[in-house]
């Protein structure tokens, strides 16, 4: 009795650290409004790999740190705001961004109008189905894909 008692008390053990640690990954360091080092990385990835693409067509990027700080910020703000947005939906909103030639803001405002929440189900439906879009971009298809292609750019 007392070896199953020790056993059951070292699977609490394991499973209680593992919880601890998944939500470390994802904590939120208090009410600062920041993200931990491991967010703020993933943020400043998807802004320098969407800043240049995120602009009307033609136009051009002058500046392209100041364009990635920028919607580095907007990302910032979106992932710690009171109506906090997923990495995979924020993912979601940049590549509707980019296939409709929008600013971040504009789309995100734009849904908020729709008064029906973040349903963008059908929008990403018809990029999917665009085949010149899915042509001419390279843009990975979901966030897993972005972050894989991430981690092998980055060695």
């Amino acid at each position: 009795m007392l070896k199953r008692m020790i056993v059951i008390g070292m699977v609490v053990a394991v499973v209680a650290s593992m919880g601890v640690m998944a939500l470390a990954d994802e904590a939120e360091p208090g009410d600062a409004g920041e993200l931990n080092d491991k967010q703020a990385q993933r943020a400043l990835s998807l802004a320098e790999y969407f800043a240049p693409r995120l602009v009307a067509d033609g136009e051009v990027v002058e500046d392209e740190e100041a364009a990635s700080d920028a919607l580095n910020d907007q990302i910032t703000e979106y992932r710690t705001g009171d109506n906090k947005i997923g990495w995979g939906a924020m993912y979601k909103l940049l590549i509707l961004a980019e296939y409709n030639g929008q600013d971040l803001a504009e789309l995100v405002a734009e849904l908020q109008a729709d008064g029906d929440g973040w349903k963008f189900g059908q929008a990403l439906k018809q990029l999917r189905r665009d085949d010149d879009w899915k042509s001419s971009s390279d843009t990975p298809r979901n966030f897993g894909q972005f972050k894989k292609q991430q981690r092998q750019a980055n060695g």
